[in-house]
């Protein structure tokens, strides 16, 4: 009986001394080229967030948009089926994704594959295959807080159909009359900004993103903001209606 209890105590101070393996994320906090993905590690030299000064925007502080509450969200349920295959059919070009929602994944969810830090990850259904839209939510030079808005607008190019529509060009100030640090813009922090854009959303929508694929990635596109060069990136709620919401986006170094 003493052997005994000198064994069973013996494997609880083993037990006790073996601390769990905790996931770690490889995103080095930066937005990489491939849109988003955990192993990516450089820097996106083709976002206008790659190390502009700031441009002294007026803070038109950090401020509810009005499209949801941030309170609200149950996070758990719109990432629970997030996929681990993807489709190839994106092409390297900037242009329109328009499928259905099936996962929403917060920045930092390392439970998803491919995880990122500072990018909200939208998977869409595409013509039977799953594809990432990775958005940043927070910018990684100089002031973190990006300013976010939405505005009602027609949808620019084709009518919706599911599939990767190019040879579109969108212009925030000459398609939508946006300008950086105006109304609807407004500053969101991370933890604030995140929320409201997946409590706008609902699994099972029809959504239209306009951003840019490439790098080599034909499964993600990224540059879901402002950009200039009539890439501007933006998610679109409604895309079939007469009046679609826009979800629009720009780093806090952007004027225009």
């Amino acid at each position: 009986m003493f052997g005994l209890r000198v064994l069973v105590l013996g494997l609880i101070a083993l037990s006790s001394c073996s601390a769990p393996v905790l996931p770690m994320s490889v995103d080095a906090g930066r937005e990489p080229l491939d849109g988003g993905d955990a192993d990516a590690s450089v820097s996106d030299g083709g976002s206008i967030d790659g190390g502009l000064d700031d441009a002294g925007l007026p803070d038109a502080g950090i401020a509810d948009s009005g499209i949801a509450d941030a309170g609200v969200l149950d996070a758990g349920s719109k990432f629970a089926m997030c996929a681990s295959t993807f489709g190839t059919a994106l092409t390297n070009s900037y242009g329109r994704a328009d499928g259905v929602v099936t996962a929403i994944i917060p920045p930092a969810e390392m439970s998803c594959p491919l995880p990122n830090s500072t990018h909200l990850i939208i998977q869409l259904r595409i013509n039977g295959s799953i594809y990432r839209m990775v958005a940043a939510m927070k910018s990684t030079v100089g002031d973190p807080v990006m300013s976010f808005g939405t505005t009602q607008h027609a949808l620019i190019g084709p009518a919706f159909a599911e599939g990767w529509h190019t040879g579109i060009s969108v212009d925030y100030v000459n398609d939508l009359g946006l300008h950086a640090g105006m109304s609807p813009f407004s500053r969101q922090a991370i933890d604030v900004l995140w929320p409201q854009v997946s409590n706008a959303i609902n699994i099972g929508d029809e959504v239209s993103v306009y951003s840019t694929s490439g790098n080599g990635n034909s499964s993600s596109t990224h540059l879901t903001h402002r950009n200039g060069a009539n890439n501007d990136g933006a998610i679109v709620l409604n895309p079939r209606s007469a009046t679609p919401t826009w979800m629009v986006f720009h780093f806090p170094n952007q004027t225009f």
